[in-house]
């Protein structure tokens, strides 16, 4: 209880003393935008009604996905866009994630502790993850990741439980929780490959009438559930909000829930000394000697548990490591698509590595490995590139930036790239990708439409004027800037901010 409580409030310190907000993934503003959507409209799709009015495709929230004409879906699974609105009602917002994320912490000294038979190993593994960076930055943020894992780690505690009591309610409860995982975050049906290995093993006790049909009777009710929600946002029973070859749904018809493996070994090579050789150096060292050791127990619980994680764990270093083009993919980063996709396999490591202290004979090495391992967190928590302290200035930015937007007329339009999430609560915004970011992203014709900043903006922009609208635009596009002063129009550069006012266009003579 008392190291709930300073899990709690080391979180809460996080959460208003530094803030994680990610400034550069669409992911969290898209999740925010759409849960507001729910909250004032009760629908899931959002209508431009500006890419109706001038016949463009640019008036849209970074990381919505197309589902018709003009209109647009979160690319995020719909339950966790739930979450997020309920979230919204009891003035939670962000803190929501930091609730399931302590919660998480409590259901992994359950497992920790049940496995190995110790409550001391319980709370250490506790600690390890309550204080390992990657879990404490994305439980501050209002992203998937963390409640979705949470569910899952409380899904193998109820398994590993059922496995060794036979007490069906248990079964109940790890199907359930580990379809709510999935439901969150739809690409965690990949966690579904820890259970393989208690199959094999324990599959005299699983394979029963009795047991299969208490676990298809809990699936049914989730699948229905799933499958109507999805017809109902996306059109089709099958959608996830994540398209097939980065077509939209309009235009595809068939949405894929899991990207496909390239097995790009020089990719999956680079992820592995990026984000767990190097990342987490002791906790993989600590997992490796753990698994290495594993023959020395007699105890199957043990033995069951983290040989499940260990193909578990190979699969997600495949599946992700194979991505190259991932935010921050080529650095060892805090704020990083990877140490937010690997957070499973952070997990998987830490239980083993609780297991090899476990068996540590010397008290005094085993202080030393406890140590070295608090203090390497720490450093990378507080430390590394993109670290906790390095997002204050992110807040601090976030504020300022917001707040200005805050007071701009209510009719106004920011043209953006990644500064919409400053935005987008309060005001449209218009994209402005083009070809120029093509050249250095060819991914990103995927997901935003390309503007042709000589052909286009300026026709927008006069349109949108002419329609009393107030126009602002970023100075994340030189190109656009240039192009806007060539045309003679001026751009008044809003203090302290990255914002520039088109005034309006400069006759000559004048």
């Amino acid at each position: 209880i008392i190291s709930l409580i300073v899990f709690i409030l080391f979180y809460n310190f996080i959460y208003w003393e530094i803030g994680t907000y990610s400034p550069h993934s669409p992911d969290e503003s898209n999740g925010l935008f759409f849960a507001k959507q729910i909250i004032e409209n009760s629908e899931f799709i959002w209508k431009s009604q500006l890419n109706e009015r001038y016949n463009v495709p640019f008036f849209m929230p970074r990381g919505s996905v197309r589902v018709g004409k003009n209109l647009y879906a979160p690319l995020t699974a719909p339950y966790f866009i739930l979450i997020i609105a309920l979230s919204f009602l009891f003035k939670f917002k962000y803190f929501i994630v930091s609730i399931s994320g302590v919660i998480g912490i409590l259901f992994f000294y359950l497992l920790v502790q049940y496995v190995f038979k110790s409550k001391k190993l319980g709370l250490i593994g506790a600690i390890l993850l309550a204080f390992f960076p990657p879990y404490v930055l994305y439980a501050n943020i209002c992203v998937d990741i963390i409640p979705s894992l949470v569910f899952w780690i409380g899904s193998l505690y109820y398994f590993v439980r059922f496995l060794n009591e036979d007490d069906h309610r248990f079964l109940v409860l790890c199907t359930l929780f580990f379809i709510v995982s999935i439901a969150i975050r739809p690409p965690h049906i990949l966690l579904a490959i820890a259970y393989l290995v208690p199959l094999i093993m324990y599959y005299k006790k699983l394979f029963t009438f009795r047991n299969l049909s208490v676990a298809l009777s809990v699936s049914v009710i989730f699948v229905i559930l799933f499958f109507g929600i999805n017809h109902s946002v996306y059109g089709s029973f099958f959608s996830t909000g994540r398209t097939i070859i980065g077509r939209d749904i309009a235009e595809a018809g068939v949405i894929k829930t899991l990207m496909r493996i390239d097995f790009n070994l020089h990719a999956v090579s680079r992820a592995f000394n990026n984000y767990l050789l190097h990342y987490g150096t002791l906790i993989f060292v600590g997992g490796v000697l753990g698994i290495i050791l594993l023959k020395q127990t007699n105890n199957k619980m043990v033995k069951t548990l983290v040989y499940s994680l260990i193909p578990l764990s190979i699969i997600l270093l495949f599946y992700f490591g194979s991505n190259p083009t991932f935010y921050g993919f080529s650095q060892t980063r805090l704020q990083s698509s990877l140490s937010r996709y690997f957070l499973p396999i952070y997990v998987c490591l830490i239980i083993s590595t609780v297991y090899f202290l476990s068996i540590l004979k010397n008290c005094k090495i085993k202080t030393l490995f406890i140590t070295i391992l608090i203090v390497n967190i720490q450093i990378f928590t507080f430390g590394s590139a993109g670290s906790l302290i390095d997002l204050t200035l992110v807040k601090e930015k976030l504020y300022k930036y917001n707040k200005m937007v805050k007071t701009t007329p209510k009719k106004s339009i920011f043209i953006v790239k990644q500064y919409d999430k400053y935005i987008i609560l309060d005001r449209p915004v218009m994209l402005m990708w083009n070809n120029e970011d093509l050249e250095k992203h060819p991914s990103i014709e995927y997901f935003y439409p390309l503007l042709d900043i000589d052909r286009d903006l300026i026709l927008i922009i006069q349109k949108l004027q002419n329609d009393g609208y107030t126009v602002y635009i970023s100075t994340e596009s030189l190109h656009a800037e240039k192009k806007l002063k060539k045309e003679n129009y001026k751009l008044m550069k809003i203090e302290n901010t990255p914002f520039m006012v088109c005034v309006g266009k400069v006759h000559k003579g004048r």
